[in-house]
């Protein structure tokens, strides 16, 4: 008899982007099953209406909800991913008898130094309360390794991988760019949220006017930050210099058109999209949070400035920006070390991990 899988994220577009190669290859030998939040025109299996907000009442129904079809369905195993998702479907297998396995793929724990005490507080005990519910995790930084064995997060092993994979086939033929020396084009791709931090790229293109470069920002994304970014870039009085793109999944022509890629996170789990540029041969400025200083070296391949500081970034910025000696030797560092990130070297390692946990 074939195996039931339960494949559990946030929002369907997240099991799109980032599992879809997974799920068609496991379709071969078992029975897979989606469960999300449809959309942006993804359908999931079961549709559940995550909020994306923790702490909202709405949040709350949704763990008999999720029971209810666990019941029913009886699967043999539950990989789950995000947050959100993994607290409550975790919750919904408290006390049920003959539960399935359950793997926690872990895209970045949320108790980074970075966040609020509150909620790194809040975030740590709740993964300890169900840590009982999880057999095995599978992480990708090095930094939620570590606590995860160290603190006992499942009740079995826990499994570090290189993040899922970048698809490099969208990224072929971007010529490499050629910076002016006072005119730059910034890139930054993903959601538009507190946790991807664009209000301080906004701060950083501001602080560029005091050395007169004509600088502009482009975000690439949508989210419910959207207007409070386009509040503060008019405040600052840089509306003009701050493009508001929307969601593309060609990310190709973005990057072609962007002289450098930045990034201000406050948490990372694997930066897909700080992957993509390197890929992409272009110079990159992260924040040194997890899951980008494991794949950043300082001035090897990529760029770390320290989180929150808009002077140490400009400082590296201006370290970096008309040495293109140095330029072209971070980025051809940062297209090689992109290489153990592709999705055709991690798919076949990432499938035997997940065969070995479905028929373990």
């Amino acid at each position: 008899m074939r195996k039931k899988i339960l494949i559990v994220a946030s929002t369907m577009s997240h099991l799109s982007n980032f599992h879809q190669p997974y799920i068609t290859e496991l379709k071969r030998d078992y029975d897979v099953y989606t469960m999300a939040k449809n959309d942006s025109g993804y359908v999931a299996d079961f549709n559940i209406q995550f909020e994306k907000k923790a702490f909202i009442i709405k949040n709350l129904g949704l763990a008999g909800q999720i029971r209810k079809i666990l019941e029913e369905n009886k699967f043999d195993i539950i990989f789950l991913n995000t947050t959100l998702a993994a607290f409550y479907v975790r919750c919904a297998l408290k006390g049920m008898k003959n539960r399935p396995k359950v793997v926690n793929i872990v895209h970045g724990y949320l108790f980074s130094r970075h966040v609020c005490f509150f909620k790194r507080f809040v975030f740590k005990v709740a993964e300890k309360f169900l840590a009982r519910q999880t057999d095995n995790i599978i992480t990708m930084n090095m930094e939620d390794y570590d606590y995860a064995k160290k603190h006992k997060l499942s009740t079995n092993k826990v499994y570090f991988i290189n993040g899922m994979g970048v698809d490099q086939s969208r990224l072929k033929n971007i010529k490499e760019s050629k910076p002016k020396l006072n005119g730059f084009n910034f890139l930054f791709i993903g959601e538009l949220s507190s946790r991807k931090n664009q209000k301080f790229l906004i701060k950083f293109i501001k602080n560029l006017e005091k050395f007169d470069y004509d600088a502009k920002l482009n975000l690439l994304g949508y989210g419910s930050y959207e207007h409070k970014l386009k509040k503060l870039a008019k405040k600052l009085g840089i509306e003009n210099k701050v493009n508001f793109l929307g969601y593309d999944r060609d990310i190709g022509k973005y990057l072609e058109a962007s002289d450098f890629y930045v990034s201000a996170s406050v948490i990372e789990g694997c930066p897909f999209n700080i992957i993509e540029a390197m890929m992409a041969k272009r110079v990159v400025f992260s924040a040194n949070i997890k899951g980008a200083v494991d794949v950043i070296e300082d001035l090897q391949n990529g760029v770390l400035y320290k989180f929150g500081s808009l002077k140490d970034f400009v400082t590296k910025f201006r370290l970096v920006k008309n040495n293109l000696k140095l330029q072209s030797e971070i980025t051809n560092n940062a297209s090689e070390k992109s290489k153990k990130y592709e999705l055709g070297k991690v798919f076949s390692e990432n499938m035997e991990l997940a065969k070995k946990l479905i028929e373990g």
